[in-house]
């Protein structure tokens, strides 16, 4: 197998046709079958320069597989460009073509829409000036609405607003109370602290004055061992004081934490109830707006049976259902016959 010095595979097997049916899968093997078919002795030099050898010949297959399929896409690009170009070109031709047909049909549309515009708009000139009226009276209508709508609103928000103040001053007091407890606390400790060591100060001079003689370097001692207990003492009392500050900050915040999203969820609740709102008032003008049409077509639908065209029958309702024809109305309640 080291014999071999250029390639596993004899290099005109390598076509096009490895691209478009199985032959590669066979190729592949085969070279897997040639790189494998003998096992060099690593421990020799001459078995390593058989082993590296094997691997350049597999590089080398791999260049020979790879640069063949450069060469394969490189003609299919051409191609493609070349039929893209052409499709390119039909479809702008027939484009222009279309238009150019189409042109005396385009130009008599056009002048048949100005000829319906003109005649709507004369239509609509007549609506206008009836819709008008009755336009002003709901915008003055729903002017009243909105207007006693941001009253309540604006009560609801002083009352929140005055409820939180109640709300933060209680909680204050509670704070300072609680705290006043504390410092009470400690200098109750403190006191019976003083009055023991005041205690235990007096035993010990009456023991030291019967025992002076005697005991003199013990009662040195004793006092040494007094004093490391008095600063021990003194030192626990100090961290005990720190931690009940601490904790009382820490408590001051979490109120105040809590107070913060109690807010933001009353908040939250007032915009989903808001949006709730309006989701059903959207839903009870859509509905509304639906009855209104089904009504005005079963009226259509009663004038055409009676004769009238289609086109009159629907601006005869389309004038009913806007007031544009005195003492004559549309009954839209869901009772009303025809629903």
């Amino acid at each position: 197998m080291s014999d071999k010095s250029t390639s596993l595979i004899p290099i005109e097997t390598v076509t096009p046709d490895l691209f478009s049916d199985d032959s590669l899968d066979a190729l592949l093997e085969k070279i897997k079958q040639a790189a494998t078919a003998d096992e060099p002795d690593v421990s020799t030099e001459k078995g390593r320069k058989a082993i590296a050898s094997i691997a350049y010949n597999v590089a080398r297959s791999s260049t020979a597989i790879d640069k063949a399929g450069k060469e394969l896409k490189a003609e299919w690009d051409v191609k493609c460009k070349a039929i893209d170009a052409t499709r390119r070109k039909s479809k702008e031709f027939l484009s222009a073509l279309k238009i150019e047909v189409r042109k005396p049909l385009t130009d008599w549309e056009t002048e048949q829409e100005r000829i319906k515009a003109e005649k709507l708009a004369a239509y609509h000139k007549a609506k206008d000036e009836a819709v008008e009226k009755q336009r002003l009276a709901a915008e003055k209508k729903e002017a009243e609405l909105k207007a006693r709508e941001e009253a309540i609103a604006r009560k609801e928000r002083e009352a929140l607003e005055k409820a939180e103040v109640e709300r933060a001053e209680r909680e204050r007091l509670e704070l300072e109370a609680e705290h006043k407890r504390e410092i009470a606390a400690a200098a109750e400790q403190e006191r019976i602290a003083a009055i023991e060591r005041e205690n235990k100060a007096k035993s010990d001079a009456i023991e030291r004055e019967k025992q002076a003689k005697a005991q003199a370097a013990k009662d040195a001692k004793d006092a040494a061992a007094k004093a490391e207990r008095d600063a021990k003492a003194a030192a626990e009392k100090a961290e005990r004081d720190k931690l009940a500050a601490v904790k009382a900050a820490e408590e001051r915040v979490r109120l105040e934490e809590q107070r913060k999203q109690q807010k933001i969820d009353d908040d939250k609740r007032r915009a989903e109830q808001q949006r709730i709102a309006k989701e059903l008032q959207d839903r009870r003008n859509a509905e509304n707006k639906a009855h209104r049409r089904k009504v005005n077509k079963a009226a259509v639908s009663a004038l055409t049976a009676n004769g009238i065209k289609g086109e009159i029958a629907k601006q005869v309702i389309t004038l009913i259902a806007s007031d544009g024809i005195p003492q004559v109305y549309i009954d839209y309640t869901p009772t009303a016959k025809g629903k």
